[in-house]
């Protein structure tokens, strides 16, 4: 029975080469596909002008709001809280009619 040649250190040594400049060469292609994927669907469907033009002031605000020293001090009415502008306001309470279900990958 003949037995394969073992490979010699300096094949071993290229063909690591080369499988790490495959997968370096993978990963490149692959992040430069997500950049022209999000771009080009960035410029097909730029969403609401509306939100973007509220998301835009409402960070600005929040900016200015972080960044300038506020000397006044805020008091609570009685209530135990006080709301800033960077807190979100409490969504209220709802409950739905509907039940539950769970899918899992068996069949």
């Amino acid at each position: 029975m003949n037995r394969p040649e073992r490979p010699t250190p300096e094949a071993r040594d290229r063909a690591v080469d080369r499988l790490r400049m495959l997968t370096m060469s993978t990963a490149l292609a692959s992040a430069a596909a997500v950049g022209v994927f999000g771009t080009v669907a960035a410029i097909s469907h730029p969403g609401d002008q509306a939100t973007t033009a509220s998301t835009t002031a409402s960070t600005t605000a929040s900016t200015t709001a972080s960044t300038t020293p506020s000397t006044s001090s805020s008091t609570s009415s009685g209530t135990g809280s006080a709301s800033t502008a960077l807190e979100p306001t409490p969504s209220p309470a709802t409950s739905t009619s509907q039940r539950a279900q769970v899918t899992t990958g068996a069949s």
